[in-house]
């Protein structure tokens, strides 16, 4: 066993650059410094128990076809609860095996074509953007073509139906 430390507080105080004002009628204040428990290990977190598919379905039927006195002794004896085994036993007659599959956990992926639709929506907003910039500046150019008297080449017809 370890010796506790025992400092006076007027010890302190004048380490510190203080004086204890204090009387000094009664018995003094003592600080201990307390030893440290022997076992600091810290303690494993309990893991969730999974069940593997075929695992559930053997639980499930296994509960089936237990009397109804057994079946909470089966539950206690395995560990798991009616309400675990009922959604269990929905799971299966909607999906089948399927339906007893592990879930994924977390946040869903996002679909592939919806992720395309949006970057492709962006590049057509950026590119009419530009078109629009382009035909301001044809307009500009054309305008002041006009006043410098200045004659443009002729364009095809086509090719100006589709800058409109």
């Amino acid at each position: 066993m370890e010796a506790k430390k025992v400092v006076s507080i007027k010890k302190v105080a004048e380490s510190m650059g203080g004086t204890d004002e204090r009387s000094e009628e009664g018995p003094p204040m003592v600080a201990t410094a307390q030893p440290l428990p022997d076992n600091t290990e810290v303690r494993p977190r309990a893991q969730r128990r999974r069940f593997s598919p075929k695992e559930k379905l053997r639980i499930i039927r296994e509960y089936e076809m237990l009397a109804d006195g057994e079946k909470g002794a089966y539950l206690r004896r395995e560990g798991l609860y009616a309400s675990v085994i009922a959604t269990w036993r929905k799971s299966y007659e909607r999906n089948g095996e399927l339906g007893l599959l592990p879930k994924k956990r977390g946040r869903k992926g996002r679909d592939p074509l919806e992720i395309t639709i949006k970057k492709l929506t962006r590049q057509n907003e950026r590119l009419s953007k530009k078109l629009e910039q382009a035909k301001l500046v044809i307009d500009v150019q054309k305008k002041l073509a006009e006043i410098l008297g200045i004659e443009l080449p002729k364009t095809d017809p086509i090719e100006d139906e589709e800058l409109e």
